[in-house]
């Protein structure tokens, strides 16, 4: 099973997204209202979770199927793609971390 080149593009969209400044501030204060509500204490968690589902989300749209539809064996491409691409993302996350979030949690 592969990616084929037209969704590696749109999945590369995605992922690279993920550490869009303007798209991290939406999910820290999406995170940050959950955290208050239900004790979510990981921000980088909340990410990776988010970047999951909408990776998930993406290529089950593209093929024309809901997530759950998605076999064991896309399940095995995705998470390998997802696992390969968090490294990838973490120091962009992390450095967004230290300024926006250690920050205002501190000064809360």
């Amino acid at each position: 099973m592969t990616i084929d080149l037209e969704l590696r593009e749109i999945l590369d969209k995605v992922l690279e997204n993920a550490i869009n400044e303007k798209h991290l501030e939406a999910l820290y204060n999406s995170w940050r209202l959950i955290n208050e509500n239900n004790g979510l204490k990981s921000f980088k968690d909340f990410v990776f979770g988010n970047l999951n589902g909408q990776v998930y989300n993406s290529y089950a749209t593209y093929h024309g199927k809901q997530v759950p539809k998605i076999d064991e064996e896309e399940q095995e491409l995705l998470n390998k793609l997802i696992i390969r691409r968090l490294y990838g993302i973490e120091p962009s996350l992390s450095s967004f971390c230290e300024k926006h979030v250690h920050n205002r949690l501190e000064s809360s």
